[in-house]
């Protein structure tokens, strides 16, 4: 019996697996597929992380203002994984209360453990709004876990439904490819990312914006 079992090797999973080693506390990591696949399969190839280098120290040594892509990042992934206890492709079928702990049915049986840590993450399901579906079949829709590149849409302007790190990043990628782009936002407030020369977030973190508690 495990004192733990981490669900999910991406990011969150493998820094609870670092944390844990840290502290003698035994576990296994529990993973659906391979370390780090949302990674794999829902970026686009010109991605990069949208916080600086400073920000990531788990991902290892980098310039502290440097974006890392994609590619990057997995490779990093799989660098930490390689320290981890990562049991790939054991997806966790069920989940539910057992004694003392828990018992998890998995793809290779039943595993009885103390505590469960759930790292699957929250936004690696593609939403897509109902109202697409009454678009007309002429308009070619693509949500961006299955986008890859410009050269993938079909000619003439693209509408891009988001603002926020993937939408903006995107655009940026199709307005650099010659595209005619229109951005739908919403009225959320947005700051840059470099003011004076400077990273955004290393003002705010400097003036303790990170440090604060509700």
């Amino acid at each position: 019996m495990n004192d733990c079992v981490v669900i999910g090797a991406g990011p969150a999973g493998l820094a609870a697996s670092a944390a844990l080693t840290s502290r003698g506390i035994d576990h296994l990591v529990l993973e659906r597929a391979r370390v780090g696949q949302t990674w794999r399969t829902q970026r686009w190839d010109t991605l990069r992380l949208n916080n600086p280098g400073w920000m990531n120290p788990m991902l290892g040594d980098q310039p502290p203002h440097t974006y890392l892509t994609a590619d990057e990042v997995v490779a990093r992934l799989d660098q930490l994984a390689a320290r981890a206890p990562v049991r790939e492709h054991s997806p966790v079928l069920a989940l539910a209360p057992h004694r003392l702990g828990w018992a998890l049915h998995s793809a290779d049986g039943p595993l009885f453990t103390s505590t469960v840590i759930v790292a699957t993450g929250g936004e690696n399901v593609p939403h897509i709004p109902a109202v697409a579906r009454q678009l007309r079949g002429r308009i070619a829709q693509l949500h961006a876990a299955d986008y890859r590149r410009p050269s993938q849409l079909p000619t003439g302007a693209v509408l891009v439904v988001g603002s926020a790190q993937s939408g903006y990043q995107i655009c940026e990628e199709l307005v650099g490819a010659g595209r005619r782009v229109i951005l739908a936002t919403s009225p959320v407030g947005r700051a840059p990312a470099r003011h004076r020369g400077r990273d955004t977030l290393e003002l705010l973190a400097k003036a303790g914006f990170f440090d604060q508690r509700p």
